[in-house]
């Protein structure tokens, strides 16, 4: 049985609010690896299906039209296509593309989408099947359903039509046991194909230790319900990373920092290992003390990315955030003290939020003094506690998303939320906080001083210039 697990070219995704800059840019700005496909990929071997392709169109550029254009030279019995609301019109073009060619193809679309719109996504009839949650398990079993080898369809998080009707799984699959998933198969792919901004090497991978997030920020959709894999687990796959000759790990956790002497434990198996690899970590800026701190420092780690989010103390609150300005204050003193590089996250227009904590907001950005910092508009997404919220409030267009969701169209743009600031005032803020914050003189000084590579400085200057253009237009 041929196997494809496809991610696409994001060709027409909504952005939401982005800069005209990070616009044009985005596609050459970060590119990570597929890595749900890739453990996806990974298990299906594992269980007696060797022949599995995993094409990574986004990574090499590749449009939709030159993709068909393979298939039809190829064509698979079964395609998974991991999908998110915003690119949804690019996903369902392309399923429509494939039926075209080979009308016999099952077609299974997974990701987050299908969590909130697994209905509106069944209705669409290139569709043959969706997964929720976590994807491995409940794709063995489709392609074990698929190929004959077993009957039943019906498994958590597996949604599939059959030809007496629909099976359809309410609930989302929740892998347990991360430890007993085997390791992505990176090969799978062009390794050196993936990169980043910030990155000081030619190429980097991602990981991740956990999967989940416990806290209830008031603006985030995640999957509540966490799954941690060991911490003598995370360094073995470390290990089989840097044999791959790759020096850079990008860990894309939300909060690696969510259980204290779980990342000590990683932090002492990595030095004690012996791998030379750097890497980053996303956390929370608590819990963190000095001796995390230090062994993240010995072990490795070069840059933590932060979820600021706001400078006014209320606003943090209104998020639910749960720490305090103090707080973060006293985390990035210590990332300072151990010269590590972060990352600042900042988010503007959350409701009732004013101009001038918009602005509080700038001057904190600019005081904290990231390495980099990226500002962000608050838009209302399903399964976030606060899109139920919105939903309530006469002038917010939640329909936006019904509508696109059953007849995905081009050019469909997420409904803005003007609880206090108009769409015009946020567009300003944002613009403010990209030109104050980037073009300091002390800011473009440390940056030219701190380089580490001519990959980091030629990819700096060229975002850059784009950033100066856009801002200064």
């Amino acid at each position: 049985m041929k196997i494809l697990l496809l991610q696409q070219m994001f060709e027409n995704t909504n952005t939401g609010y982005m800069p005209k800059f990070a616009q044009a840019d985005r596609a050459d700005t970060v590119k990570y690896p597929p890595l749900g496909l890739l453990y996806v990929a990974s298990y299906l071997m594992s269980n007696g299906y060797p022949d599995v392709t995993v094409r990574d169109a986004d990574a090499t550029g590749t449009p939709a039209s030159e993709v068909l254009k393979e298939i039809a030279a190829d064509p698979p019995d079964l395609v998974a296509i991991p999908a998110f609301t915003n690119a949804f019109f690019d996903v369902h073009e392309i399923a429509k593309g494939i039926k075209k060619i080979n009308p016999k193809a099952h077609i299974c679309i997974a990701g987050p989408h299908v969590k909130l719109f697994r209905s509106q996504t069944l209705a669409l009839p290139e569709i043959d099947s969706t997964i929720s949650g976590d994807g491995e398990v409940p794709f063995l079993r489709l392609v074990d359903y698929v190929s004959g080898k077993v009957q039943d369809p019906h498994f958590p998080g597996l949604s599939v039509k059959t030809p007496e009707g629909l099976v359809e799984s309410t609930e989302s699959y929740s892998m347990e046991n991360m430890d007993a998933l085997p390791f992505p198969v990176r090969t799978a792919v062009d390794i050196t194909r993936y990169h980043s901004i910030v990155s000081s090497h030619k190429f980097m991978t991602t990981m991740i230790s956990m999967r989940g997030c416990p806290h209830q920020c008031t603006f985030c959709a995640i999957d509540r319900n966490v799954k941690m894999r060991s911490a003598e687990n995370v360094v073995q796959e470390m290990v089989e990373i840097a044999k791959l000759g790759i020096h850079e790990i990008h860990f894309v956790d939300e909060t690696l920092n969510l259980s204290r002497q779980r990342l000590i434990s990683i932090c002492k198996g990595i030095i004690a290992s012996g791998i030379k690899v750097e890497f980053s970590i996303r956390c929370r800026v608590k819990p963190f003390d000095d001796e995390m701190m230090r062994l993240l420092k010995e072990a490795g780690c070069m840059r933590i990315f932060f979820g600021i989010e706001s400078g006014s103390q209320r606003i943090l609150d209104k998020m639910k955030k749960h720490i305090t300005l103090k707080d973060i204050q006293e985390t990035i003193n210590l990332v300072q003290k151990y010269k590590l590089e972060w990352v600042g996250f900042f988010l503007f227009a959350f409701p009732g939020e004013t101009y001038e904590e918009a602005r509080q907001t700038i001057e904190f950005a600019k005081k904290l003094n990231p390495n980099f910092a990226q500002f962000t508009v608050f838009t209302p997404v399903p399964g976030a506690p606060l899109y139920e919220e919105a939903m309530k409030d006469k002038s917010y267009k939640p329909e936006v998303y019904n509508d696109f969701t059953a007849n995905p169209t081009k050019g469909d743009e997420y409904a803005w939320w003007e609880t206090s600031l108009t769409k015009e005032q946020i567009n300003g803020i944002i613009e403010d906080a990209y030109r104050e914050f980037y073009f300091r003189p002390s800011y473009i000084l440390r940056s030219l001083m701190t380089v580490k590579s001519f990959t980091e400085f030629s990819e700096q200057l060229r975002i850059g210039v784009n950033l100066f253009a856009s801002v200064f237009k």
